[in-house]
């Protein structure tokens, strides 16, 4: 293996859409079972659907590997070797706050994935403070060398908010929301993070008896992948000045 990549696999694997969410390259969609899971009134004790924000920034991984706490991008290299500074800044972020990371990531395999919102990719926005720059979504423990498990979001909860960590804005908890009503819940929602764009779109998550089942999305159709990341490729449009982060 690559040095520099330390897992060999993806840290998180593509999110299906909605059928009238809008699909960038590669996306997919989810087949209807699922979707109807999501958004109608299926009554079913057992399933929660947990929606979120859908944030828009890099994906990337922060892993225990037994030897050090090392930040990694989405494809499972280290953020310290990559040629973009947006990852080798958030190597830089995470190294100095090393000891929360081995509080929240205490055993080897142990790994947590999130949105480094430094840097403005589709939607921009006015971050005030150097901690909310990371913001974590899920949390892994691993099984053994060919399995993890994905904690469900109450115990999610439990082992980032101790620590500080800001997750995505939440707009419901219970039985299937359709997205126009979580449209409207979010025509009141006060950024904690000021938005100067629209908000991407929404994140739905499934969980029954209380173990993660599925992860679907929906991502708005004016949205524009990458507007700012790819029209300014050799001028970066920072969400908070790098050189303040620390």
């Amino acid at each position: 293996m690559n040095k520099y990549k330390v897992l060999p696999y993806k840290t998180y694997n593509r999110i299906g859409h909605f059928s009238k969410s809008r699909l960038g390259d590669g996306d997919h969609y989810i087949d209807q079972k699922t979707e109807d899971i999501c958004l109608k009134q299926i009554v079913d004790p057992l399933t929660l659907i947990i929606v979120q924000e859908k944030l828009d920034g890099s994906n990337v991984c922060v892993v225990n590997t037994g030897d050090e706490i090392v930040a990694l991008s989405r494809s499972g290299y280290r953020c310290d070797t990559s040629n973009l500074e947006q990852h080798r800044a958030f190597a830089q972020w995470v190294r100095f706050r090393e000891e929360r990371f081995t509080k929240l990531l205490p055993f080897e395999g142990n790994r947590v994935v999130g949105e480094w919102l430094l840097q403005a990719h589709g939607t921009k926005y006015n971050i005030c403070d150097s901690e909310d720059l990371f913001v974590p979504f899920d949390w892994f423990m691993r099984i053994d060398d060919n399995q993890e498990l994905r904690v469900n979001y109450h115990l999610f909860l439990n082992k980032v908010l101790p620590l500080g960590f800001r997750t995505p804005h939440l707009f419901h908890v219970g039985g299937a929301c359709s997205i126009n009503r979580t449209e409207k819940m979010a025509k009141y929602y006060d950024f904690p993070i000021i938005n100067q764009d629209s908000i991407e779109g929404f994140i739905y998550r499934i969980e029954v008896n209380g173990e993660f089942k599925n992860i679907v999305k929906y991502v708005r159709p004016n949205k524009i992948d990458g507007k700012y990341f790819i029209d300014f490729p050799d001028q970066p449009i920072w969400n908070f000045n790098p050189n303040s982060m620390i």
